[in-house]
């Protein structure tokens, strides 16, 4: 089978059908939509419980700080872990992109 080169547009149409470069794609998308579902959820109860649990967020917990500060400064350390999160697991998906690649480069070949 003659794909042309590597890294020409039918060459990369024909990895993407691979099912193995596929099942890349869906453990990608599964760890983004799952990353991204918690975040939300995470970023939006601080403005359900700014509007529901004032009392709750506003509850002192010393040197002049309260819950809802520490709230609003966790989702930085949040967002860091995940993207370190992300960052680790991208890593492993560019090494089995690799493999798929590399195979059907050694197939062109």
């Amino acid at each position: 089978m003659k794909l042309g080169t590597k890294g020409s547009d039918e060459w990369w149409e024909h990895v993407y059908r691979l099912p193995a470069f596929q099942d890349v794609v869906r453990q990608r998308k599964r760890f983004l939509a799952g990353a991204l579902t918690f975040f939300l959820v995470y970023f939006l109860l601080l403005y359900i419980l700014s509007g529901w649990a004032r009392t709750f967020l506003a509850t002192p917990v010393g040197m002049g700080m309260n819950i809802g500060f520490l709230f609003v400064l966790s989702q930085f350390i949040v967002i860091w872990v995940l993207c370190w999160l992300y960052l680790r697991w991208a890593s492993k998906l560019d090494e089995l992109t690799r493999e798929v690649t590399e195979k059907e480069r050694g197939a062109l070949i």
